[in-house]
């Protein structure tokens, strides 16, 4: 089932936080995503966490997008971007915003999101590797 009517049927807009990790059952609905990697970061299970030495990029866990209504928000999540490559940056579009962008995505951390921004995180959809 497609993202896009998965929430048209429910009458709900994907908003960055509204994904998990899921366990070992297909989800009904939403959209299930894999390959996606964090570059700057790694994931511990629950937040995120800094890069390992010589481990600037790590691959995240299977995410589960589901269409639902704005999650509750949490101080230190932060919107990470999702970018194409990582060279992040591209042609930009009619509205301003480059080419390359594609989303962002809330995820946890016990840090201040000013943390990871200094860091320069982002999930990117291809790696150099």
């Amino acid at each position: 089932v497609s993202t896009q009517s998965t929430g048209a049927a429910e009458h709900a807009g994907l908003t960055p936080s509204n994904w998990s990790f899921p366990g070992p059952e297909v989800p009904v609905s939403g959209i299930l995503v894999h390959g996606l990697s964090l570059d700057g970061a790694r994931w511990d299970g629950s937040n995120l966490v800094e890069a390992l030495p010589g481990k600037q990029v790590t691959p995240l866990p299977e995410i589960h997008f589901l269409p639902t209504e704005e999650a509750k928000v949490n101080p230190n999540d932060y919107e990470c971007p999702v970018y194409r490559t990582q060279e992040r940056c591209g042609e930009l579009n009619e509205s301003g915003i480059s080419a390359n962008f594609i989303t962002a995505v809330k995820l946890c951390s016990e840090q201040n999101p000013n943390h990871w921004v200094t860091r320069g995180l982002a999930i990117v959809c291809q790696t150099e590797d």
